[in-house]
């Protein structure tokens, strides 16, 4: 696995950039750093002297492409000499190429501004370090043998990226074409952008299409443009993620959308030709609707194209699946007698549920002789797990367009912190600190628990340890708890302040309420895999596990707490609700509280 920082467009602020990076790097170990659009801006030749001569220090193996500023006279002669270093740690990409790091990890890139003029140049007469790519440059890169690649970095946005998006952009922005040729071509799993400055914007990821000799779907692809570095609207400029190089494709998220460049030309790389339906999804050649609506608007069946031959038959002019040819010595199925197929057996019912293959178990009861379409059980099971909730309907997901932002509190990579709505304390009966400072460690993926994500809960308990101090300023101490369940939607941690006389009683009391509840709660670490559990971290890190097996009162941490404070009444949330004005000064309050401790900042 390799981990990847991304920083967004420095313009110049050489010094601010590697500064961030190496706090960043102190804290997370990255493996690679990639800066996207200008390092360089034409001004701050302080700051490049001071990087040649080694007093801005690049903490990380950082790589870096050209955009739309014409590199330094210094830079371009020691990139000359030495071979692409620029100084220790740092390499300049080039224009447009391919790399591969130690780990495995492939990048393309493709880097410059697009000028119509530059971009019809002939090779001969394009100058390496021109800030602008050429023809040749793109038909390189898309012409490759294996073009495929983990990470595609371009300075242009690629034109009709946010065709079938549903997130909102801050502006409009134009790509170009020649940059979603490209990026249908090599197939990225991420696409970053350097252009259009101090713009932040994670598309929901897309299908990349399938090759017409490839059976497997491929990777989605995720594209993400960051804001310039040190922006003083505190826009995102830098992002770290996790990738295992040469993975086999991961199944979609929910909110995966359609691939965005219909324009684009795909016949050159052996790709499916992509239309779009009424529905506004895509389909092979073979599928221009789905397989069990293939009909034109006149209500008539699809003709094969004039290319297609049937398989069984050799004629053109018919699908497969409509050939009645008979394949020699077939016998059918059903009535186990010649001359027919099976789909014109007389003895076929077409009311009845479809035998399985041998081996086939029913997920959902474990039965070998339905499949699970058909499963008597499918609708009790349905019933039990109530309506999917994905992320763009998830009220912990950043992607949702109607998360209510005003209570976020700190964002980092790969956690939030926000406050809780309807928190269980409130300024009066936390007069200590001034504001309820109840608030949730949220991870930034849409996951239902914790227990394969070791660096999410490795930046959660930083999170935890930050607002810890932050109370001990104020005399308090923090409560945690989590539900952990398999069939949840969003995991979180909840943790409250309570005031540092009362944290030997905490204990306690969770054990006397657990037993009220006949709740099976003891002192014990997590077992390896466990995902079903009730978990409270107490003021002196002592853990109390409950497993989960039956039903559980999902506010039973905050009825402890409440109790334990005698604000029983607070138990649930709905009754706490403040309006969002109140909220928000909350929020800023904690903000200012939170300021000198949030390691985000640093």
């Amino acid at each position: 696995m390799s981990k990847v920082l991304l920083l967004g467009s420095p313009e110049g602020n050489i010094q601010q950039a590697f500064a961030k990076a190496a706090i960043i790097q102190t804290k997370q170990a990255f493996d690679v750093c990639i800066v996207t659009g200008d390092l360089f801006n034409g001004q701050n030749e302080d700051q490049v002297d001071a990087l040649l001569r080694g007093d801005i220090k690049v903490p990380i193996t950082t790589y870096m492409t050209l955009g739309k500023h014409a590199l330094p006279s210094t830079i371009v002669e020691k990139v000359q000499r030495d071979h692409g270093e620029i100084c220790e740690n740092l390499f300049l990409l080039g224009r447009a190429g391919s790399l591969t790091t130690a780990e495995g990890l492939k990048m393309t890139f493709l880097g410059g501004a697009y000028d119509v003029d530059a971009y019809n140049a002939t090779v001969e007469g394009a100058d390496e370090y021109s800030p602008y790519f050429t023809h040749a440059d793109v038909e390189k890169l898309c012409s490759a043998s294996k073009p495929d690649c983990d990470i595609l970095i371009t300075y242009e946005w690629p034109e009709s990226v946010r065709q079938f998006s549903k997130q909102d952009l801050a502006r409009d922005v134009k790509g170009v074409p020649p940059v979603a040729q490209l990026a249908t071509a090599v197939r990225p799993r991420y696409h970053f952008v350097g252009s259009q400055g101090n713009l932040f914007y994670e598309r929901e990821p897309y299908r990349n299409i399938k090759r017409a000799d490839e059976e497997a779907d491929p990777h989605v692809a995720r594209f993400i443009s960051l804001g310039n570095v040190g922006n003083p609207e505190k826009i995102k400029w830098f992002y770290g993620f996790n990738i295992v190089p040469n993975q086999t494709p991961q199944p979609e998220p929910a909110t995966t959308t359609a691939y965005p460049y219909t324009e684009v030309n795909t016949k050159k790389r052996g790709l499916e030709t992509v239309t779009t339906g009424s529905n506004g999804f895509f389909w092979s050649p073979d599928e221009s609707e789905p397989k069990r609506a293939r009909r034109e608007e006149d209500g008539a069946k699809r003709e094969p194209p004039e290319s297609y031959v049937c398989a069984r038959c050799s004629i053109k002019g018919h699908w497969i699946r409509d050939c009645d040819t008979l394949p020699e010595n077939y016998v059918c199925k059903i009535c186990k007698q010649t001359g027919h197929l099976n789909k014109n057996c007389p003895e076929r019912d077409e009311s009845a549920p479809k035998k399985p293959r041998r081996g086939y178990k029913c997920k959902i009861c474990g039965s070998g002789d339905h499949y699970i379409g058909d499963c008597p059980e499918k609708g009790k099971l349905s019933a039990d797990r109530g309506p999917r909730i994905n992320p763009d309907s998830c009220f912990f997901c950043l992607s949702n367009p109607r998360i209510e932002k005003h209570l976020i509190v700190s964002i980092g990579i790969e956690t939030y912190v926000a406050l809780a709505k309807g928190p269980l304390m409130t300024s009066k009966t936390n007069a200590k600190l001034e504001v309820p400072a109840h608030a949730l460690i949220i991870p930034i993926a849409h996951q239902a628990t914790l227990v394969h994500s070791p660096d999410t809960i490795a930046e959660m308990g930083k999170y935890r340890e930050a607002i810890k101090a932050m109370y001990a300023e104020h005399d308090c101490v923090p409560v945690t708890f989590e539900v952990s369940r398999s069939s949840g939607v969003h995991a979180h941690w909840q943790i409250i302040p309570i005031p540092k006389e009362k944290a030997d009683e905490v204990g306690p009391k969770f054990m006397e309420l657990a037993e009220r509840e006949s709740y099976e709660l003891s002192e014990r670490a997590l077992q390896e895999g466990e995902e079903n559990f009730f978990r409270v971290m107490l003021p002196n890190d002592t853990e109390l596990v409950h497993a989960i097996n039956k039903r559980f009162d999902l506010q039973f941490g905050r009825r402890v707490i409440g109790e334990l404070l005698g604000i029983s009444e607070r138990a649930e949330w709905k009754a706490c609700v403040q309006s969002e004005e109140e909220e928000k000064e909350d929020a800023q309050g904690f903000k200012k509280l939170f300021a000198s401790y949030d390691f985000t900042l640093q």
